[in-house]
């Protein structure tokens, strides 16, 4: 036998499928393998009755499989991509007719169990090619079972074939010729007679069987009526006008509460509408509300006023004198420099919201730096371009708290990320967040967690020593983008 095993030793064919009962074709076992040499091959062979296969027959084993081990062939067949091993099948394996599953188990070099594949073939029933002959013993047993035969033969020979049969038998044993037994006959008409009894009682049966033919045919055409009868039945019970009189009572008198509950229901909105349309012509209703929204109205269409003073304290002696003729919205002014100015909420002052004024482009003007960039002095005293950022003083970072990991946004840009908890700060691609080169964002841990700044995928991170996480609590690091996907990062950080 030859099992075909590939690189990642699943059987491919093994020949062949079937084996005869004591064949000695079966007498060999060769496993062809496209893998190294060094592997160690066993296998153990289930015969059909359950148990299995050992070096001595009749001495299976049942509880356990007996692995034998294949030897590797001396030949090399390198040139073809395989290895062989091979080995004597057991002469056990072939005893018993039925299905033999055999398991293949491969060992690495070192004898560490690799892995096991699992086959089967058929073993045939046959008559085996070699017979061992009897002993004394087997050929006198033999010999009495003939001579027994013998005897009998001649005293059923003597019984079968007495005098007074009218025909002739020739026996084969001794070519003699003798006269078949006459009690024969009476036998045949015995049987004649029984037949005749046979055939009389399969008439009488048959009879039988027709009249109950008859009886089941009647009992089919009764019941084809039967579903004819109780439609009938339904259909004269649903026509008729006093079946489950009490059922259409109270069917009547639910019809009529029904009505009567619509009837109320058509009030009920009636009278809500007429409530609601009294309620939005009331020129009363809401005075708060109609109070507060026609003062949103002025303030809307600038019917507010305005008041200057020339200091906080001047501002302040006006409140204490004449608030009550402020309206909400007006406006209080301040001349002094450095002093906000107010509007009045109703009940007290609040400082005016305003924006700062963009003074990159009135230093364009005056000095021709570049858009974004303030002003300098050159060596010969003259205003010029000081390739500085002007949001590195017209602006103020803001802080944005961080409670757990995210990707970094545009919104980020020139803010102070203050990380509350364990994160990892991800830097998206260009593709993803278009960040402009030279922005910046600073990251702060207020945390003993640990805080992380990493990649996204086609972006570079530089740092020193390759760090990327936060020294401590308390501690902060810098981002800044330097190019399209690269970024550099500075701070106290640690591997």
């Amino acid at each position: 036998m030859i099992i075909y095993l590939d690189t990642n030793f699943n059987i491919v064919s093994a020949l062949p499928e079937r084996a005869g009962q004591f064949s000695q074709s079966a007498g060999v076992v060769m496993v062809a393998g496209k893998f190294a040499s060094t592997y160690q091959i066993t296998i153990a062979f289930r015969l059909p009755d359950g148990t299995y296969a050992t070096e001595t027959p009749g001495q299976n084993s049942t509880t356990a499989a007996v692995q034998f081990l294949l030897s590797l062939s001396s030949e090399v067949y390198s040139d073809m991509g395989f290895n062989l091993w091979s080995r004597a099948i057991p002469t056990s394996v072939t005893q018993q007719s039925g299905t033999v599953q055999y398991t293949l188990y491969i060992y690495a070099g070192d004898g560490v169990y690799h892995t096991s594949r699992t086959g089967e073939f058929s073993v045939t029933h046959s008559i085996p090619t070699d017979l061992v002959a009897p002993d004394a013993d087997v050929l006198q047993a033999i010999y009495d079972a003939f001579a027994s035969f013998s005897a009998v033969a001649t005293d059923l020979k003597s019984a079968l074939y007495g005098a007074g049969a009218t025909d002739t038998y020739t026996v084969p044993a001794d070519n003699t010729t003798v006269k078949r037994l006459g009690a024969a006959e009476a036998t045949i008409a015995d049987h004649e007679e029984r037949v005749d009894t046979l055939e009389a009682a399969s008439a009488e049966h048959e009879t039988r069987v027709a009249t109950a033919e008859g009886e089941i045919d009647a009992l089919q055409a009764q019941a084809a009526a039967v579903p004819s009868d109780i439609s009938t039945a339904v259909s004269n019970h649903n026509d008729s006008g006093t079946a489950h009189a009490d059922i259409r009572t109270a069917i009547a008198g639910n019809s009529a509460a029904l009505n009567t509950h619509k009837d109320d229901t058509t009030a009920h909105a009636t009278a809500i509408a007429s409530a609601i349309s009294a309620h939005n012509g009331s020129g009363t209703t809401h005075a708060d509300i109609r109070e507060t929204a026609t003062t949103a109205l002025g303030v809307a269409q600038g019917k507010t006023k305005s008041y200057v003073f020339d200091d906080y304290d001047e501002m302040y002696t006006f409140l204490g004198l004449l608030s009550n003729t402020l309206k909400i919205g007006d406006n209080l002014f301040i001349r002094e420099l450095d002093t906000p100015d107010y509007w009045w909420d109703g009940s007290w002052i609040q400082p005016l919201e305003t924006t700062k004024a963009d003074l990159t482009v009135f230093a364009d003007k005056v000095t021709g730096a570049t858009s974004g960039n303030l002003a300098g002095l050159d060596a010969d005293g003259n205003l010029t371009d000081s390739g500085l950022s002007s949001s590195l003083v017209l602006t103020k970072a803001s802080i944005v708290n961080v409670t757990s990991s995210r990707t970094l946004g545009l919104d980020d840009v020139g803010k102070v990320l203050k990380v509350t908890a364990a994160s990892v700060i991800t830097i998206p691609s260009n593709a993803d967040v278009a960040i402009k080169v030279d922005d910046e964002i600073a990251i702060v841990s207020y945390t003993t967690g640990l805080v992380s700044i990493a990649p996204a995928t086609g972006v570079t991170l530089n740092s020193s020593l390759s760090f990327r996480t936060l020294y401590g609590q308390y501690s902060s690091a810098a981002l800044k983008k330097v190019d399209t996907d690269e970024w550099l990062l500075i701070g106290a950080l640690k591997g």
